[in-house]
């Protein structure tokens, strides 16, 4: 039995929907009218998550913003993987920035 709170639904499978009355996920986001967004919002010198895994004993993807650094980080299988600075610096494999693009490793740039 669907339970509501004004806009937000909880279906009998575990399922929520915000802005919709038959969510298609585990949590479905749904503007009809407009875009639609989602606010991860904490307190100075922390920073917020999206983690994605299959349980907590093995590898996860995880995408992280760290406020009081200001770089948006990317994991894959636990490790960071790749980070943007607030100057817009892309780093891979590499967590210091040495020029605007930093690899740790070999490239390929093919054209």
């Amino acid at each position: 039995m669907p339970k509501f709170l004004d806009d937000i639904i909880v279906d009998g499978g575990s399922k929520v929907g915000i802005g919709t009355t038959s969510p298609a996920k585990l949590l479905h986001i749904d503007n009809p009218s407009g875009s639609s967004a989602m606010l991860l919002e904490g307190a100075g010198g922390y920073g917020s998550e999206i983690l994605f895994r299959t349980n907590p004993a093995s590898g996860q993807g995880w995408l992280l913003y760290d406020y009081s650094a200001n770089v948006m980080a990317f994991g894959v299988n636990g490790t960071e993987a790749m980070r943007i600075d607030s100057s817009q610096r892309v780093g891979i494999g590499h967590t210091t920035f040495y020029q605007k693009f930093t690899v740790n490793g070999n490239i390929d740039i093919r054209g």
